[in-house]
């Protein structure tokens, strides 16, 4: 069981040692290399973000060192921009891939009910499983609706996109559908061009009885790639942690299925993601490439419910990532001075810890540690060549020319961050005040983009009215709000309740919730009826404690309750108080940024 442990299992080691033996699966390599049907055998007891793991520390623990890097650019430095995949003749390209003959069966494809008629070569049996369903077309499935005095189904409507399934009630029951499946269409009624809410429903209560024929999408498919004389027409941008993301799809020879911003995986037998190098990711993919090759897509949204990768506009971001607030800074009982040896070690081990476990994504501002965090990031990208997305704010203030000092600071950010393009994402760290409107705001935004300073704009701290004025004069100009950040924990659930975060899912926007655990309210490492934690900064003369949860300081009795049970969660899974507060998180759609001031906060994080 020692690796069972490494990949922090235990809480499933009975039942995936049933499973490897039933497979005659004999080592690590084994099991990650068919996680697929590992997740099947598990079902809803493995998340997709612990089958990634398999995937990633499998390769590792066998002695091939692993580990999201970027490729040395040609000058020898570093670079963590994510760049093409090189062009050698059997690489993926914007001329193409060059033709091969077709592999032996698949070993994991008879598991899978995306891929029927995958491959002309190749036998495809149908699942024995009740909640098989039949593929439309490579990317969506056909499902039957049960209505029985209602469908006990909680949809959520998504522009664009159609309904998304947010909850099955045991009562009628759904067994063809899955929480995170996309209704598409409805008895012929096509869902995603409806102009609005109100129009979506009409279509939708237009066929809403027993037995309707949904089409449906699903996070995670199958398709046969198309390998010609002339290549695959495919552009490809390798993605350190997770493969390779589609860029681009040619007409010729076409990839049905296939579009821009899915992630590939796995082609064939190669598992894409946790390579040391683009080298070695080139070599497996060239390796498996070969025409009617079986490709493992996962296909991001705005939603981090699933654990697993969550689409933005312009950004793909781990579900998990990490808050840089407390990096050299000596409030809130941290005790590390900006710049000191400790400070320095301590960030670098949480930056390490935190990007070997696919939690690439940081979130920063030029005042955490008076841009040390900033500092600290750019420094560690750029001497590990460790891949990573890091975003920046600028503090709107009275008086100033917001768009002149929101370009300033993206400046000033991109120096200390060693940057040598754009930041990754901008976010204005609140609502200016008046007279500055929120068009203004847009405004400034949206020359951040045009200018070159950012590739993805965002808002912390707005309201779900204020979101909406920003993101329609946005979406005027052509442009996106990717992120809205937000303080959410199971102690501030103000998000949830206000209609903010359905209103986010509602427009494409991802949400980012800073203070999952309530600064350390909810880690269960302190006691809230033992000694008082030292968390004060001294400021004028007066002591000012952690403010973000602090409503648990003024009932005690409530936050032991809490506490108690995330304790008993946490035991029923296997899991701490802190992992079931931050899935909490996630399971409310928002990306949790966990704060963490050393490797082992961050590993207890990803967990």
């Amino acid at each position: 069981r020692d690796w069972i442990a490494m990949l922090r299992l235990e809480a499933l080691a009975g039942e995936i040692e049933a499973w490897a033996h039933e497979m005659g699966a004999a080592n690590l390599k084994e099991v990650a290399e068919h996680s697929e049907e590992l997740v099947v055998a598990l079902g809803n007891q493995l998340r997709p973000l612990e089958a990634r793991r398999l995937q990633r520390e499998g390769l590792k623990l066998l002695g091939e060192e692993v580990g999201p890097t970027s490729r040395p650019a040609e000058n020898g430095l570093p670079r963590r921009i994510t760049a093409k995949a090189s062009e050698p003749s059997a690489l993926p390209s914007k001329r193409g891939l060059a033709g091969k003959e077709a592999k032996d069966e698949d070993p994991w494809l008879h598991s899978d009910p995306w891929s029927q008629g995958a491959a002309s070569s190749q036998e495809w049996e149908r699942p024995a499983k009740k909640d098989w369903n039949r593929p439309v077309r490579p990317g969506s499935l056909e499902a039957r609706l049960v209505v029985k005095q209602g469908a006990g189904v909680s949809l959520l409507w998504c522009t664009g996109e159609g309904y998304r399934v947010q909850e099955i009630e045991e009562f009628p029951g759904q067994p063809e559908l899955r929480v995170g499946d996309i209704i598409r269409t409805i008895g012929g009624w096509t869902l995603t061009d409806a102009g609005s809410v109100e129009e979506a429903e009409r279509r939708f209560a237009a066929s809403f009885r027993d037995s309707a024929l949904l089409e449906i999408e699903r996070p995670c498919f199958t398709v046969t790639l198309k390998v010609k004389a002339h290549g695959a027409g495919l552009s490809l941008v390798w993605h350190p942690p997770e493969g390779y993301l589609v860029e681009g799809v040619d007409p010729h020879p076409g990839q049905p299925g296939l579009r821009a911003g899915d992630v590939l995986r796995r082609v064939g037998p190669a598992v894409l993601g946790g390579h040391v190098s683009q080298a070695a990711a080139d070599a497996a993919l060239a390796g498996a490439l070969q025409d009617g090759a079986l490709a493992r897509i996962y296909r991001p949204c705005c939603d981090a419910q699933l654990g697993d990768l969550v689409a933005s506009p312009g950004l793909i971001l781990p579900s998990v990532a990490v808050g840089t607030w407390s990096w050299g800074n000596e409030s809130f009982g941290h005790g590390l001075r900006a710049g000191s040896h400790e400070a320095k070690e301590a960030v670098a081990a949480a930056f390490n810890a935190a990007v070997r476990r696919g939690c690439y994504f940081f979130d920063s501002a030029p005042t955490y540690g008076r841009g040390f965090a900033e500092e600290s990031l750019g420094h560690l990208c750029r001497s590990t060549g460790q891949y990573a997305v890091v975003a920046t704010k600028h503090f709107p203030r009275p008086g100033q020319d917001l768009t002149a000092a929101l370009l300033a600071t993206a400046r000033e950010a991109a120096r200390r961050l060693a940057l040598d393009g754009p930041l990754d994402l901008l976010q204005l760290h609140r609502p200016a005040e008046p007279p500055i409107s929120l068009e203004a705001q847009a405004d400034a935004l949206a020359a951040a983009v045009r200018s070159g300073a950012a590739k993805a704009i965002g808002v912390c701290n707005f309201s779900l009215q204020e979101l909406r004025v920003v993101h329609e004069h946005l979406q005027r100009q052509g442009l996106r709000l990717s992120t809205c950040q937000v303080e959410l924990s199971l102690a501030r659930q103000l998000p949830v309740a206000s209609g903010l975060v359905n209103g986010c899912r509602e427009l494409g926007i991802t949400v980012l919730a800073f203070s999952p655990l309530a600064m350390g309210r909810l880690s269960g490492r302190y006691d809230p009826w033992g000694p008082a934690p030292t968390w004060a900064e001294r400021r004028r003369g007066g002591m000012a404690q952690r403010p973000f949860g602090a409503s648990l300081d003024e009932d005690v009795d409530a936050w032991h309750q809490l506490l108690t049970k995330l304790q008993q969660m946490g035991q029923k899974y296997g899991k701490t108080c802190a992992q079931v507060a931050i899935n909490w998180v996630l399971c409310q759609g928002a990306i949790a940024l966990c704060g963490a001031r050393d490797g082992t906060q961050t590993s207890e994080n990803a967990g």
